[in-house]
């Protein structure tokens, strides 16, 4: 019985990696503006990013959260270039007690534009190359354990309305868009077999099963200072926080 809980576990870990990664991927850093000529300082937390799975009879819900940090450069008239780097600071699979989330990193590099502004409205364009340098999973009973790390990377393209309210407060409305993903899972596995341990190590590459994210949220500025939160829903379902320091 030990050994059949053990082996949906790995399945699980080994056929689901790449979407538990989208589930959280890279919402959280503001793109919905610009520096106009100027340089930008960002903090933003992600609060919970949670999306549900079947496996078989299992019904599997996953969690994520992590801590970003972002920095934007004006490149151009209206254009910034920007970099991102993450922590994910805690992480749970609604499948066992001992299936661990061990932590890991990401970042990303792009650019974005404002092509429109008005009164009404302000789009804007990105695109963004997310990294994900490391992320660790793994699981233990009193006979077998497993190790799972996930690396790759993904192309993200996005296009964000933004409408003003008034001076300070403005909502922000948008399409994210996926059409390259490669992620990386290599698996340590190790089991009791009568009375002897056998490891095993297998590795595969994923796909992600859908492109599409939402992207709703809303902003306050005052003067240099601005702060917003971010509910991206569709592949992506998560919640986030966003500092914004421009000088």
């Amino acid at each position: 019985m030990k050994n059949q809980r053990f082996l949906v576990t790995i399945l699980f870990l080994y056929w689901s990696l790449f979407f538990i990664n989208s589930s959280y991927a890279f919402s959280g850093y503001n793109k919905a503006r610009v520096t106009e000529n100027g340089m930008e300082l960002s903090m933003y937390l992600n609060l919970n990013s949670k999306i549900e799975y079947e496996l078989n009879i299992l019904d599997i819900e996953v969690e994520r959260q992590f801590l970003g940090f972002g920095l934007a450069n004006s490149i151009g008239e209206n254009i910034d270039a920007f970099i991102t780097l993450n922590y994910i600071y805690g992480g749970d699979v609604e499948l066992t007690d001992q299936l661990d989330y061990d932590g890991g990193y990401f970042t990303q590099i792009g650019t974005k534009m404002k092509v429109i502004e008005n009164e009404k409205l302000s789009f804007f364009l990105y695109g963004q190359i997310n990294y994900l340098i490391s992320d660790e999973f793994s699981y233990s009973d009193t006979e077998n354990s497993a190790e799972v790390e996930n690396s790759g990377f993904e192309l993200s393209l996005g296009g964000i309305g933004r409408f003003p309210i008034n001076e300070q407060f403005s909502f922000f409305a948008g399409l994210e868009l996926i059409p390259l993903s490669e992620i990386d899972a290599d698996i340590t596995a190790t089991e009791e077999y009568y009375g002897r341990k056998r490891t095993t190590k297998t590795s595969d590459d994923y796909d992600r099963d859908s492109i599409i994210n939402f992207k709703l949220g809303g902003e306050y500025q005052v003067e240099k200072f601005s702060t917003s939160s971010e509910l991206s829903i569709g592949n992506e379902q998560s919640f986030s926080f966003c500092l914004n320091l421009t000088f």
